[in-house]
């Protein structure tokens, strides 16, 4: 299955989240974008994982599949985990999520989320930048209307909320 952003242009969406700043993007021009925060990612495994695998290089690993390998955290998982095939490939985060808590392997996750789910740990894996700004967008035509402002301005608070608490 490929990637499948929401088109804006095309009102398949109102307000859509991205993890690329659009100043450095060819994102539409019809786009208003604002910063939504700061989301810090982890590699997490599970303890028994982790204990079968005796070190956090030889866990296996879960990334994204083809249509994402330009994705941050399919390029941090090559840089950790150079030559490695993935032990699953999935276009989902719930399923690399559950993957995972299975104690398939590792994979990158939002901070967010790892920390806050007792049966993962994040494991140190070293000097690895893994900060990504977040994005909201929405299509120009839409800035006076005050239901998608208003749901904007809340998913805002809502992200810099749990952003700056847990990432």
């Amino acid at each position: 299955m490929g990637r499948n952003l929401a088109d804006l242009t095309r009102r398949e969406a109102d307000i859509a989240f991205r993890i690329v700043n659009p100043q450095q993007t060819t994102l539409a021009p019809d786009y208003i974008a604002h910063k939504a925060g700061s989301m810090s990612a982890g590699l997490y495994t599970t303890e028994a994982a982790l204990q079968k695998a005796g070190d956090w290089k030889n866990l296996e690993v879960v990334s994204w599949d083809e249509s994402w390998i330009k994705l941050p955290m399919v390029e941090w998982l090559a840089q950790l985990f150079p030559g490695r095939e993935p032990a699953l490939r999935t276009n989902s985060m719930q399923t690399q999520y559950t993957a995972i808590r299975a104690g398939l392997g590792a994979t990158f996750l939002p901070r967010f989320i790892g920390d806050n789910d007792p049966a993962l740990q994040r494991v140190d894996a070293g000097e690895l930048e893994t900060e990504r700004e977040l994005w909201l967008l929405y299509h120009r035509d839409l800035k006076g209307s005050q239901r998608v402002l208003a749901m904007r301005d809340f998913v805002a608070e809502i992200c810099q909320q749990v952003l700056v608490q847990k990432g």
